[in-house]
Parts: C-alpha cells; sequence; structure tokens
C-alpha cells in the first residue's frame, strides 16, 4: 500500500503545482476585494486531486494491474481515503494561513474564528469526497462524472448555506464550536463512505 501512496502521491503533485499558484490568485483576490472569499474552494479543488488521481488509474488500465499485485482492493481503497484525507489537510493550513493573511492585512489582526473557518472547509472537503468517492469506486470516473458534478452544485449550494450560518450569534450559540461539529459529522461521514467504497469496489468487475 505505501507503494500506491507513493504512486498517486507523484500523480498529485504533477497535477497539483498549479494549485499552489490559484492558492496566491485567490490570496490576491481576498487582498483587494473584502468582500470576496475564495477560501472554501480551495477545499474543493484540493479534494478533486483523489478524482484526477482516480482518473489517469483509469485511463492507464492501472485497476487491472492492481489485481495481480500482492494489494487486496480494500488497500486500494484505504490509499486513496488517505491521500484524500491528507490532501484535506493541507488544504486546510492553506485556508487557515490565507485567512490569517487577509485579515491582518486588512484589520491588522488576527481572525478569532480561524480555527473554526478551517474546520468548516476541512468538513466540506470531506462531505464531498464522501459523497463522490463510493460512486466513482463503482461506476469509474467518466461514468460517475455526472454525479460528482451534480456533488460539485449541492457542495457550493452548501457552502453559501454554511456562510450564511457561521454569524456571531450562531457561534456563540454553538460555544464557537460549530467548525468543529461540522468537521465531525464529515469525519463520520467519511468512515461511512469508505466503508461502502470497499463494499462496492470489491463487487466491481473488470
Amino acid at each position: 500500500m505505501k507503494g500506491i501512496l507513493i504512486k498517486d502521491s507523484y500523480v498529485v503533485w504533477g497535477y497539483g503545482k498549479s494549485l499552489f499558484v490559484i492558492c496566491g490568485f485567490f490570496l490576491l483576490i481576498s487582498l483587494f476585494s473584502p468582500d470576496v472569499d475564495f477560501t472554501y474552494l480551495i477545499g474543493a479543488l484540493f479534494s478533486m486531486l483523489t478524482v484526477t488521481s482516480l482518473s489517469i488509474d483509469e485511463r492507464c488500465g492501472w485497476e487491472k494491474y492492481a489485481n495481480v499485485l500482492p494489494v487486496s482492493r480494500k488497500q486500494v481503497v484505504l490509499a486513496k481515503y488517505l491521500l484524500n484525507w491528507i490532501l484535506v489537510a493541507v488544504s486546510s493550513v492553506l485556508v487557515s494561513v490565507i485567512t490569517a493573511v487577509v485579515e491582518y492585512a486588512q484589520y491588522h489582526s488576527f481572525p478569532e474564528n480561524i480555527l473554526e473557518n478551517g474546520f468548516c472547509m476541512a468538513a466540506l472537503a470531506l462531505l464531498y469526497s464522501a459523497l463522490c468517492l463510493p460512486i466513482i469506486f463503482r461506476y469509474g470516473v467518466e461514468k460517475g462524472r455526472l454525479f460528482y458534478m451534480f456533488f460539485m452544485a449541492f457542495l457550493a449550494f452548501f457552502m453559501s448555506f454554511v456562510s450564511r450560518f457561521l454569524s456571531e450569534d450562531v457561534s456563540m450559540l454553538s460555544g464557537g464550536f460549530f467548525g468543529v461539529i461540522l468537521f465531525g459529522i464529515a469525519v463520520v461521514c467519511s468512515g461511512i463512505s469508505f466503508g461502502l467504497s470497499i463494499w462496492l469496489y470489491k463487487k466491481k468487475e473488470f
């Protein structure tokens, strides 16, 4: 499984370097347009790298090759989920850094809810992958494309809802732990998604 993670890390790095440029672009926009917030998109973009790695595997026929390797299908699924969780963690740190830089540049102080925002972003990214990955493991990237495009639209709507829900009144009502609660729910959903993906992938025929 370690070899699978190394393979995926090379693939992700090759395709993901441009995301750091996009993050810098989002930072510049946020500095000059305080009312525009692109930070929640970063998590979705990083989560899509997992889908990208699955798409490349599918085009190259790697899934068939993996069947003759000394790795189980459970390990193949676990490697993809580990990759996704690492990408979510990286994107959460990036969002927190960008938020802190923008807030300090504009108001010369660091935001009080920076951790809450980071947890919310991570939760949204986890929810997106939790919805998409079981479908992709069962039907493949090409056949599942419509599904995860729908999930992207759903995520955009949900992000809008969450951004409204993160008002000061709600934050005070939840004791400042709304982001942590949402993240906890997302972790549970990701765990369920992982189990479902293993079950579906074991049934898939190549």
